[in-house]
């Protein structure tokens, strides 16, 4: 004989939170993971020291995933180790400001005949950056320094789980859970009250459309 379980609504919201929470965060591990097995691979092969771009892991990574992805797609003949140097080649000339490193990575883009594969990324993340830099001034979330956009972009691969939040309404106390959640892998760059408002923020938009 089957049982039939009812939930209150109110009940339903904290799974809804909790789960959301959990998806969030387990995508910033993602892009933090991701980082770090693109560097590792490059790091038999450059002598450059990458770790500041590690440091900024889920950020950079959330950003380059993308990237990575349409790279991928478009040279299928690329190995794992081609397609890690060229993407750490990207992301060194976007987020670092270190002519030597950028120099030491092309000189091996050119070693391995990849430096037009890098071109083509390389304006592919400008277009990217672009259109994101455009998003967030549209929230009124304002950055001047390289910094403030590397704290933001791990928000990248997290756009399409809220524009599914928005069809939800999420209050103060709902959205605190959830950002408790994500800061809780300790990833993150900026503090608990910025991601509330960044998320908040961005709810409002989606919900708006």
């Amino acid at each position: 004989m089957g049982v039939n379980i009812l939930i209150t609504e109110e009940q339903r919201k904290v799974l809804i939170v909790e789960s959301l929470g959990s998806k969030l965060a387990n995508n910033i591990k993602g892009s933090y993971e991701f980082m770090k097995k693109t560097l590792d691979e490059v790091k038999g092969i450059t002598k450059t020291n990458l770790e500041f771009l590690l440091t900024w892991g889920s950020a950079i990574g959330g950003f380059m995933g993308p990237i990575n992805d349409w790279v991928a797609g478009k040279h299928p003949e690329l190995t794992d180790l081609e397609l890690s140097l060229v993407i750490t080649a990207i992301a060194a000339t976007i987020f670092l400001d270190n002519k030597k490193t950028i120099r030491d990575l092309i000189k091996l883009l050119n070693e391995k005949n990849l430096r037009e594969i890098y071109l083509e990324g390389l304006k592919k993340s400008e277009d990217l950056k672009k259109v994101f830099f455009g998003f967030i001034n549209s929230l009124n979330i304002t950055f001047n320094k390289v910094t403030n956009m590397l704290a933001y972009s791990f928000l990248i691969p997290l756009l399409p789980m809220l524009f599914q939040m928005s069809g939800d309404e999420f209050d103060v106390r709902q959205i605190k859970q959830i950002v408790v959640r994500v800061m809780s892998f300790g990833l993150l760059t900026i503090s608990s009250i910025i991601l509330r408002e960044l998320i908040t923020k961005i709810l409002n938009r989606f919900s708006q459309k």
